[in-house]
């Protein structure tokens, strides 16, 4: 009993203290949008919509978004001909890191770097996947190594793997299969299955 009781404390201890303590780093439980950029959270995340492109939070574990910005992918513009949806590269912009589960009712709409996978029960848009999207509309990504599956259609800017869909499939460069409807890859669009394994002749 004593022991159950000595458990009990000091994981509330640990969570007190991600939740309310000035650490860059949160165990157990941590929120997001979180005040500090730099912050890393160990566990399971837990927050509402992130469209913060300056500042993400960087994710070990569970990350949950409770309402996120996939029901806006209908607003979100024309897709960038280069492939290229979040300038990671920029100094002034920053990228998070989700390792593990990310998890929203409405879909992710936020510069992150996946590994594992990432499920939207509308649509998703992230820089980069390394592992498996599922979504309900879309899934959206500058790079995909792995598996893309929704029902209505996926997009990559660079993608290595298979896409899935009921409707309409593209990667601007391939190196895999698609399955839906339409399918398009840098060499060739055709209905029902595609496929690429070679760079085109003039890459």
């Amino acid at each position: 009993m004593r022991l159950l009781l000595l458990r009990t404390a000091i994981l509330l201890s640990l969570v007190l203290s991600s939740l309310f303590g000035n650490s860059q780093d949160k165990y157990v439980l941590g929120l997001y949008p979180s005040s500090s950029c730099t912050a890393t959270i160990h566990g399971i995340a837990l927050g509402f919509a992130e469209w913060k492109t300056e500042c993400t939070a960087n994710v070990n574990g569970l990350r949950v978004e409770l309402i996120g910005m996939g029901f806006g992918m209908g607003f979100y513009g024309s897709l960038p001909k280069d492939g290229q949806l979040f300038d990671c590269e920029s100094p002034n912009f920053d990228c998070g890191q989700i390792n593990g589960l990310n998890l929203s009712l409405t879909g992710t709409l936020a510069p992150y770097r996946i590994d594992g996978v990432s499920i939207g029960g509308i649509a998703q848009l992230s820089q980069e996947c390394n592992g498996m999207m599922v979504s309900g509309f879309g899934n959206f990504t500058s790079r995909m190594r792995g598996l893309q599956l929704s029902l209505f259609e996926n997009w990559a800017g660079e993608g290595r793997g298979v896409q899935i869909s009921l409707l309409r499939n593209k990667a601007l460069d391939m190196r895999g299969i698609q399955i839906g409807l339409w399918n398009t890859n840098g060499k060739r669009s055709l209905p029902f299955i595609n496929w690429q394994f070679r760079p085109n002749p003039q890459d």
